[in-house]
């Protein structure tokens, strides 16, 4: 499948730096058919990768007919060898790792290397000695790698989120954004999220751009104070899903209040039909299991939990509640830090990392020691053969990146300390 899109995608961006530069667009027919095909297999491959997934997900699954522990171990472990053995092989080539999860690597060369690594990747010299490597040590050609693209300019975040733009064969500032992870991309975000993430992401690729992105993100920020009274509804509605099993508390202390509320709404009704009254259409109606719903943040002065302050947005409408604005500056002001948290300024200290690793590693004892006395869950997915001192370097990149962005949460864009009625709205 994959070598029947890599074509068509090649084509795709060979039409699309034609267009760009056209006055007029002779092509657009051919190429609208070139995206109809290229959307339908990339479509087609990523319907086989989430029904592949699920099937891995429900053999780890304890409570899953189909719960396999040592098919769920090996895949990870598997997945995880393999990567880091090829992670091993391209330093040994001189290649640095900027960036590498389960399935992929972003690589840079020294600056000296430049020339004879591009030459390098277009004759695609790398991928076949990467391949090759893979194919002594697995003893079959069935797990192989593949060059995908260049990202620049390119930003990460942190550990699984960057985004930037994409080149494949040939330079192509066009593109669109390629976004994995940055927390814009989650459905249940509000419109006023999205667009401000986008905004500041849109901003900070433009290759004529001279801004850090502390800069982009108080111009962003600012005008985003200023304009959120103005705001309408429908740009800070958000989406949930109710399932029960889960221990979201917001979305089930919510659901808890809607019951009680449509009870209350039925009793009345009944009594209305019974007096010969028309009662009113119910506005507290119980989503499905696993439906996902919509919802506004409200003010509330009796709590401050946001189960108690999550609203339908027809019963905001109808009762006039009033938007709990800190509420969304606050998750704006996160998503903002998400992009300057890399910052030396909000890494964590030594001191604060290894306090924070020392506090993990007992709660670990403390459920080893539990699953010891017969008290732990023997489908425990995470139980390990071996008793394991040393944390993971994943783990602890976790770790670093959530200190990290727990600081950067805590920065006061400049403009605030100009303005204290707005820093009192931010702030609240």
């Amino acid at each position: 499948m994959k070598k029947r899109l890599a074509p068509l995608k090649e084509k795709k961006e060979d039409m699309e730096l034609v267009i760009a530069s056209m006055a007029r667009q002779e092509f657009m027919a051919e190429y609208d058919s070139i995206c109809f095909d290229c959307s339908c297999l990339d479509a087609k491959q990523y319907a086989l990768k989430v029904y592949m997934n699920t099937f891995y997900g429900t053999a780890g699954d304890s409570k899953s007919p189909f719960f396999l522990r040592a098919l769920a171990r090996g895949v990870t472990s598997a997945g995880q060898r393999n990567i880091k053995l090829v992670a091993d092989f391209v330093k040994s080539k001189g290649f640095q790792i900027k960036y590498g999860d389960t399935d992929s690597l972003y690589l840079f060369p020294p600056e000296r290397c430049f020339q004879e690594c591009d030459e390098a990747y277009d004759n695609e010299r790398l991928r076949d000695k990467v391949n090759d490597f893979l194919r002594n040590d697995n003893g079959s050609s069935f797990l192989k790698m593949v060059y995908e693209e260049v990202l620049f300019p390119v930003v990460f975040t942190g550990k699984k989120k960057y985004y930037g733009i994409p080149h494949t064969r040939k330079p192509n500032f066009n593109n669109k954004l390629f976004i994995q992870g940055v927390e814009i991309v989650k459905r249940e975000q509000s419109s006023l999220f999205r667009k401000v993430g986008r905004c500041i992401m849109d901003k900070s690729m433009k290759v004529d751009n001279l801004c850090t992105l502390h800069q982009i993100i108080e111009d962003v920020l600012e005008e985003t104070v200023k304009d959120i009274s103005q705001t309408d509804l429908n740009e800070i509605i958000k989406t949930a899903v109710w399932r029960p099993d889960k221990n979201n508390k917001s979305v089930q202390r919510f659901i808890s209040r809607m019951r009680d509320r449509h009870t209350c709404k039925e009793a009345d009704t009944k009594r209305l039909i019974k007096k010969g009254l028309i009662p009113k259409p119910y506005l507290y109606e119980i989503p499905e299991l696993g439906e996902r719903f919509e919802y506004v943040v409200v003010e509330n002065d009796l709590s401050q939990k946001v189960g108690d302050k999550m609203e339908y947005p027809e019963v905001a409408r109808c009762l006039g509640k009033k938007i709990d604005i800190s509420y969304y500056l606050k998750s704006v002001i996160g998503l903002c830090a998400r992009f300057i948290n890399y910052d030396d300024s909000y890494q964590p200290s030594s001191e604060t990392l290894l306090e924070a690793l020392k506090k993990l590693k007992d709660g670990n004892k403390a459920g080893d020691n539990k699953a010891d006395d017969g008290r732990g869950n023997e489908d425990d997915l995470d139980e390990d053969e071996e008793d394991e001192d040393e944390l993971d370097e994943d783990e602890i990149l976790k770790i670093r990146d959530a200190l990290a962005q727990k600081s950067a949460e805590k920065w006061e864009p400049a403009f605030t300390q100009k303005n204290y009625s707005i820093l009192l709205m931010l702030i609240k």
